[in-house]
């Protein structure tokens, strides 16, 4: 029965606060998401435009960071940037780099990421209100079905090109 209900509490994407058995003492660390990284031109209108449209929070922002390639010295790279959290804890890395041609091509083939919402009409209306252009301008709102899994969604071009997905499961 145990087996049966953790089971159930996994595939609804719970976590379990006490460990079913003795083998199972904390969440592992290895293979869930850290962060999605972004180039941004703007720290702070990115920082309003995902903390008002989607309820992001400001975790930690910096204007440095200190690197060091395997025991080398450290050396001071001048890289602003801000780390946001969503309300399930997932983060997203903002990295200010003002000019695109700058940018690494190895950074380049993240095709989209998607903000799961309550209300796929109300987040399109706050997007767009703060800046985001529509992807598909002749079907703003889709309704898809994979398998058992309903949602409906849309896809908007964020304030410096990123494309966000806006989600949401219709049969959770």
């Amino acid at each position: 029965m145990k087996r049966i209900i953790a089971a159930i509490l996994v595939l609804l994407g719970a976590t379990l606060v006490m460990p079913l058995s003795s083998a199972a003492q904390s969440t592992p660390k290895q293979g869930r998401l850290y962060d999605i990284g972004i180039y941004v031109t703007d720290l702070k209108r990115s920082e309003v435009f995902y903390t008002e449209v989607f309820g992001f929070k400001l975790v930690r922002r910096w204007d440095t960071m200190l690197n060091r390639i395997g025991d080398g010295p450290e050396e001071e790279v001048a890289l602003s940037g801000m780390f946001l959290e969503d309300a399930g804890g997932s983060k997203f890395e903002f990295l200010e780099q003002g000019k695109p041609e700058k940018r690494h091509i190895s950074q380049q083939p993240l095709n989209h990421f998607s903000v799961a919402v309550d209300d796929v009409p109300a987040a399109l209306k706050r997007a767009l209100s703060a800046g985001a252009k529509l992807v598909f301008p002749d079907a703003p709102i889709l309704y898809s079905k994979i398998g058992d899994l309903s949602v409906a969604h849309t896809q908007v071009i964020g304030l410096d090109g990123e494309r966000i997905q806006i989600v949401q499961e219709l049969n959770p």
